[in-house]
């Protein structure tokens, strides 16, 4: 094995190992949101907002799957395979830049979205306990559109983060309580954020494997013409 054959092979595992190591993160990252949205993701008036967090954990674990034959391929030296590989991950690439621009010019409408969705989730409240405010309000540990003043008359028990619909709301519990407007709007504003500094790190390591996938297999072609000669 000559030196670049060897520089090249181990720099395509290492970056490899990084993009396995990130893909497992992301798949984290968007298992988290969708936990933090609690029972909401069952809601059908608001599933859209899984679509952000489901497109994240689908690229972490196919960025992890491509990267882990990755680190093999990069092992076995197979030429077909290394440029194989390098197609995914070009694809996979641009997916991610995709994803990352989405995040910067659709920030605003998809933010004015959530604000919408707490909107007509007041709008169209009622004394269900599955109903979609009480469920915002029990998941974000809030109270009202923009606080518990929102209530003309009597404030919920889902204020007091209480399931039962007909459980006593002490104003000692929910008077400190922020509006559901703005937690849930902070709370999808920091995500995106998360979203977007994570998607620009693996796009950053996906151009070098695929940089490294690339010389790895011009190496190859080198060193198998030379055996041929």
């Amino acid at each position: 094995m000559g030196w670049c054959e060897f520089l090249v092979k181990w720099l395509l595992y290492f970056f490899n190992l990084l993009a396995v190591i990130v893909g497992i993160l992301l798949i984290i990252l968007g298992s988290l949101v969708l936990d933090g949205m609690g029972d909401l993701k069952s809601d059908s008036n608001i599933d859209y907002t899984n679509v952000v967090p489901i497109i994240v954990i689908v690229l972490g674990a196919v960025i992890f799957i491509v990267s882990f034959f990755g680190c093999c391929g990069a092992l076995r030296e197979i030429n077909w395979c290394i440029l194989l590989y390098s197609l995914f991950m070009f694809i996979l690439m641009c997916l991610q830049i995709a994803l990352v621009v989405w995040s910067f010019v659709e920030k605003t409408d998809f933010l004015n979205s959530m604000n919408n969705i707490v909107h007509n989730a007041f709008e169209n409240r009622n004394d269900d306990a599955d109903n979609p405010m009480n469920i915002l309000q029990i998941t974000f540990s809030c109270c009202g559109y923009n606080n518990y003043t929102d209530y003309t008359s009597t404030v919920p028990p889902s204020c007091c983060g209480f399931v039962e619909t007909d459980a006593p709301c002490p104003a000692v519990i929910y008077d400190t309580k922020p509006g559901c407007q703005s937690v849930f709007y902070n709370f999808w504003d920091d995500n995106l954020g998360y979203v977007r500094i994570g998607g620009i790190v693996v796009v950053v390591i996906e151009f070098l494997a695929l940089i490294s996938g690339c010389g790895l297999a011009g190496c190859v072609r080198k060193a198998e013409r030379r055996n041929m000669a």
